[in-house]
């Protein structure tokens, strides 16, 4: 039973990172682009890795990205999200993208392997110190461990928080390839209808396949 409950608690949260990845994502669109799109959840949340990186870099530079502060970011998110009306669309529809995507998440989750050295020396404790402190310039003096870092470890590290715990800083990542996989498969599916865009459906169709071998080695990556 207990073994049961953490599943499904992992998947509520993938479901819920999934969804305010979109939302970021559908707020950047809308706010920096002047582009409205509330249908393609694994676009925006592609564009939502983008927004919450730099916001996350940028509270960095003044801030740690603790706990408190994270739970108040998420809520701002969502809270944004239903003042610019992105749930003002077929719910049913929404739910059906948003659990189909966090179902790759969690097989991702699941079958990784976790015996690997790398997340241990360079990227966990990154983003430790993320969580603690403020940025921290010259690092790399004190080790060259903390050169070997990324946008990813600012974004995983503002999902530690209350409602995540540490699982926060695993979930935005494995949802990286989920979102890439069905924006590729929409984009070979539209783009292989139109006689015109056939052979870019054939290397959308390549680059698919490629990444479906490449992603599946969620632990090396």
């Amino acid at each position: 039973m207990q073994f049961l409950h953490e599943h499904l608690l992992i998947f509520f949260q993938i479901t819920l990172v999934c969804l305010i990845l979109s939302i970021s994502g559908f707020l950047l669109k809308k706010i920096i682009l002047n582009k409205e799109d509330k249908k393609n959840v694994e676009e925006n949340g592609l564009f939502g890795f983008v927004l919450i990186g730099f916001i996350a870099l940028f509270i960095n530079f003044f801030l740690p990205l603790n706990s408190p502060l994270n739970d108040i970011f998420i809520i701002t998110i969502i809270f944004l999200g239903f003042k610019y009306k992105f749930f003002d669309q077929k719910k049913i529809s929404l739910f059906k993208k948003i659990i189909i995507t966090s179902l790759i998440s969690y097989v991702f989750i699941i079958y990784s392997n976790v015996n690997r050295p790398d997340a241990f020396l360079y990227h966990l404790p990154y983003s430790k110190i993320l969580n603690d402190d403020k940025i921290i310039f010259g690092l790399t003096n004190l080790h060259s461990r903390f050169g070997h870092i990324s946008i990813y470890q600012y974004i995983s590290s503002i999902f530690v928080s209350k409602i995540f715990s540490y699982n926060g800083v695993l979930i935005p990542i494995s949802l990286v390839p989920s979102f890439f996989f069905i924006y590729c498969y929409k984009r070979f599916k539209s783009d292989f209808k139109n006689k015109d865009l056939r052979i870019n459906s054939f290397i959308t169709f390549i680059i698919l396949i490629i990444s479906f071998y490449s992603f599946s080695r969620y632990s090396g990556w």
